[in-house]
């Protein structure tokens, strides 16, 4: 798939395309620097102009027909209006399955901003330094903070879970919008053939009445980066963030979903990166939670006079456990139809369709 998607890629046409979005309408002073390079989804270039100053990342979904504006470019264009001072890259160039067709570069696409610097090193016990700690930690809560009191603006966003025919942004109970985004989710696996995680989900959904508070039926609808783990924080040698990147299927949802632990703290079974060492998986970094939760309070009573938002960060790691970790383990189909009818309703469905 990778192979076929590079050799339909015109080069040529995405270094005219830079040339044209920075006004410097000279090809030759843009250079492909780094690529063709396949990640896990993603075709990859670096362009340079030494004339502009400036790098300029170019991605390429591998599954091209999927939607790429809702799913990747939508939450960027959503970050840069509404919380600027986020360091997440710019987008200056896109073109979805829909238009690829029609423009010179012949494939889906988004040119957007190279985040200077290095991925975080993550965490374990004795490194990094405690002065870069405590650095990050610090950064991290004032941009979480900032993202977390932003009321989800409806015409903007993807809207996670919300139930058809409901508007976007009303206030829908807790577990309603749960079950609907568990119910997708169940549909969309079992489109994908993946019966044993739509297994998964189904256990999951007869366990939403013991997760939802009444209180989470007003809680708002906010925009938050879902998975900040080291290798999605840039940062230069001071311990200096200066970007945020992985921002694809970042979307509004209730306030109870979204604050939570950054995943560079919060070592979930089942939500840490693949790649991530089993020792750093397993491990429990509490002094880096206290400090972090210290800092976030902090700054949230001098912004709201309330510490809201950092009490449900404080008792997070259950709810993420409850979402997260059923999507490992072998569901049995007995025990799901054991607890909710619902649920023994939904496995039959599912079985049918095997």
């Amino acid at each position: 798939m990778a192979d076929e998607l590079i050799a339909k890629i015109h080069t040529s046409a995405l270094l005219r395309e830079a040339a044209r979005v920075f006004a410097v309408y000279e090809t030759r002073d843009w250079t492909i620097e780094q690529g063709p390079r396949v990640t896990e989804g993603y075709v990859l270039y670096v362009l340079h102009s030494a004339k502009v100053a400036k790098r300029l990342l170019a991605r390429f979904p591998l599954l091209q027909g999927e939607p790429f504006f809702q799913e990747s470019i939508q939450p960027l264009h959503y970050i840069a209006k509404y919380h600027p001072s986020i360091p997440a890259p710019q987008v200056y160039s896109a073109a979805d399955a829909v238009s690829a067709h029609t423009n010179d570069i012949e494939a889906a696409y988004m040119l957007l901003d190279w985040m200077e610097g290095s991925p975080l090193q993550p965490f374990d016990l004795k490194s990094p330094p405690i002065a870069a700690r405590i650095r990050v930690l610090e950064q991290l809560a004032e941009i979480m903070l900032e993202s977390l009191l932003g009321h989800a603006q409806k015409d903007d966003i993807n809207f996670y879970g919300l139930p058809a025919g409901k508007p976007r942004g009303v206030g829908i109970p807790a577990t309603e919008w749960l079950t609907e985004s568990v119910d997708r989710a169940i549909r969309r696996h079992i489109r994908r053939n993946e019966y044993d995680e739509a297994f998964d989900y189904l256990i999951q959904r007869g366990e939403i009445c013991m997760q939802c508070s009444l209180g989470f039926d007003k809680q708002p609808w906010v925009v938050m980066h879902g998975d900040l783990h080291a290798g999605n924080i840039i940062v230069d040698e001071d311990s200096n963030i200066t970007g945020i990147i992985d921002w694809d299927f970042t979307f509004a949802a209730r306030l109870v979903k979204q604050a939570t632990y950054p995943k560079l703290l919060d070592k979930i079974p089942g939500a840490t990166p693949p790649d991530m060492p089993e020792e750093l998986a397993q491990l429990d970094l509490f002094s880096d939670k206290m400090y972090f939760l210290m800092v976030f309070r902090e700054k949230e009573k001098a912004r709201t006079k309330n510490c809201d938002i950092t009490q449900l960060i404080e008792f997070s790691s259950g709810r993420n456990f409850f979402e997260q970790s059923i999507h490992r383990i072998k569901a049995q189909a007995e025990w799901s139809g054991k607890y909710c009818l619902r649920t023994a309703a939904n496995l039959k469905s599912a079985l049918g369709r095997l």
